[in-house]
């Protein structure tokens, strides 16, 4: 496919006899990119790498490489636009030479190594026959300027996740690890606000994986989690641990892990989000009904009265309205009550009261007012929630009043 960017193998859940001379320990992670052209893999930084020397001039550690040019094609007539000499510390020519007596080349043209003689990237060290050798300062990386290596072979340092979800006394059969995830994340970059989808979630892997990590760098990623609701074997430890679905074990390790991460990173996670909704596919909340217009009457005119259905909760209506809107499901809603009646508040494009929400029957014009005084982008109502007719009648002259540029629903 056009998309796909590597095929990557790591140590999985290791010992299975899947064959008859050895056993299978790997599995596949197939990556692919949505724009292969802006795609950047991240990779592992490079921790072998020494810098014994100080610079004291610029502050920064350093180690020393050979500016004359090594191995195959490094003799003068090869290139001889890099054969040109250098001025030493007493300002004797230095020509780059393989042997006493065979030129060799540098690595760098002539603009080039003027350049970084002027910016002290160049040391000159005295042999003890006299002659002057040239070295480049490789500087140690500052922070986020590390070198980086990247593997098609993971083996090294991921263990599967069966340890981790014992420790959470957590029942599930083949868990991924989440230093897995962590590193795929690394890799595919994943910023500090990344939006990370999973959608076969399991045993919610991925979102132990996310606050891990926003735990440890300070990130706010945020993760969504698809699961059909898979029962469990009636035989497994599972099911007698009292869960019923994988979603039912993929809810209780979030909240495990949660609770984990922030006695393991005290520091760093007293602002961490580790809260979580959970959602189910379910039907609209407005009633089925199906009659064409000769059927209508006076007595089948009563199923309009109230259009939602009698199972759905203020809650149910709620979502349904965002999502109608376009407020994120992982929106910031207050709840707050007003002459006893029920207000949700959601917070989108940071503003706090950005969708208004009361479902509650029996609303006066006094809680009307109230609500219009909050000014929201969005004031949503039950169609059924009105007291009387008058306070349907006055409805929109109270918003006019106080908050004319409210956008109102009813359902």
């Amino acid at each position: 496919a056009k998309n796909f960017v590597a095929q990557l193998v790591w140590q999985g859940r290791g010992g299975r006899q899947d064959s008859k001379f050895f056993a299978v320990i790997h599995e596949y992670i197939l990556c692919y990119a949505r724009n292969i052209n802006k795609f950047t893999a991240g990779g592992a930084i490079k921790e072998a790498d020494s810098y014994p020397q100080y610079d004291r001039e610029k502050q920064r550690y350093y180690k020393r490489q050979l500016l004359r040019k090594w191995g195959s094609n490094s003799r003068r007539e090869d290139r001889p636009n890099l054969f040109y000499p250098i001025k030493a510390p007493d300002n004797s020519d230095v020509y780059p030479m393989l042997s006493e007596k065979e030129y060799g080349l540098w690595r760098w043209g002539f603009d080039t190594m003027q350049e970084a003689i002027n910016d002290g990237r160049v040391e000159f060290r005295r042999e003890n026959n006299g002659k002057w050798i040239p070295y480049e300062k490789i500087f140690a990386p500052l922070e986020g300027e590390e070198d980086t290596k990247k593997f098609t072979t993971w083996i090294d340092d991921i263990p599967n996740g069966t340890k981790t979800l014992k420790n959470l006394q957590i029942p599930f059969d083949y868990p991924k690890s989440p230093e897995l995830i962590i590193r795929i994340m690394k890799m595919c970059l994943a910023d500090n606000d990344s939006l990370i989808l999973d959608f076969f979630s399991g045993s919610a892997t991925t979102a132990h994986a996310v606050m891990s990590l926003n735990a440890q760098d300070g990130g706010s990623r945020k993760f969504i989690l698809v699961q059909i609701p898979e029962s469990t074997p009636e035989n497994s430890e599972a099911f007698k641990a009292g869960y019923k679905t994988i979603c039912d074990i993929g809810q209780e390790r979030i909240k495990r892990a949660a609770r984990k991460i922030c006695d393991e990173f005290p520091r760093t996670t007293s602002d961490l989000d580790i809260g979580f909704r959970a959602f189910k596919v379910d039907s609209s909340n407005i009633k089925d009904v199906y009659l064409s217009p000769e059927k209508f009457n006076q007595d089948t005119i009563e199923i309009f009265a109230d259009n939602i259905k009698p199972d759905r909760t203020p809650e149910d209506l709620l979502i349904y309205s965002m999502l109608r809107l376009g407020v994120p499901l992982s929106a910031r809603i207050e709840k707050k009550f007003i002459f006893g009646k029920k207000i949700y508040l959601a917070e989108h494009e940071n503003y706090s009261n950005y969708l208004a929400a009361c479902f509650d029957e029996d609303l006066t014009d006094i809680t009307i007012t109230e609500i219009a005084k909050l000014r929201p982008t969005y004031a949503i109502f039950r169609d059924s929630g009105m007291l009387n007719d008058s306070v349907m009648t006055n409805f929109d002259q109270i918003f006019n009043t106080y908050s004319s540029d409210t956008i109102r629903r009813v359902i």
